[in-house]
């Protein structure tokens, strides 16, 4: 798969975004036999819900973060609509880091994706 934009992560449906997650980022492999599932061992299972848990979101995020910092904070203010201002000392706009406080599991999810795409564990 090439490496995707904001609008190709948006057409998916949660569970879609939550097994590339699990697939591409924390290289888990899908069960072919069972659409939307991903292999553990001898068992099979649903994707981490990274798209609405905000805990599994704070994973990948921090996974993220890990990689790179600069790009996932970008595509975050990118994904959620938001905009960073700089104030004239050079620092940023509190609004504007607020809206990143409140970010989605979805939204903080589909940021952490599109900044690991090509980086998996």
């Amino acid at each position: 798969m090439g490496k995707m934009n904001i609008e190709d992560a948006k057409k998916w449906d949660d569970t879609e975004l939550d097994l590339r997650i699990d697939v591409d980022v924390f290289g888990k492999e899908e069960d072919i036999l069972r659409s939307g599932w991903v292999k553990f061992d001898d068992f099979s299972t649903y994707p981490m819900r990274y798209s609405t848990d905000i805990k599994h979101a704070r994973e990948v995020q921090a996974k993220a973060i890990d990689v790179d910092a600069e790009g996932y904070v970008c595509r975050l203010i990118n994904v959620s609509g938001g905009t960073i201002f700089y104030t004239s000392d050079g620092g940023f706009d509190l609004y504007g880091v607020s809206t990143l406080l409140q970010a989605t599991p979805r939204e903080i999810s589909e940021a952490a994706y599109l900044t690991l795409q090509g980086h998996s564990t």
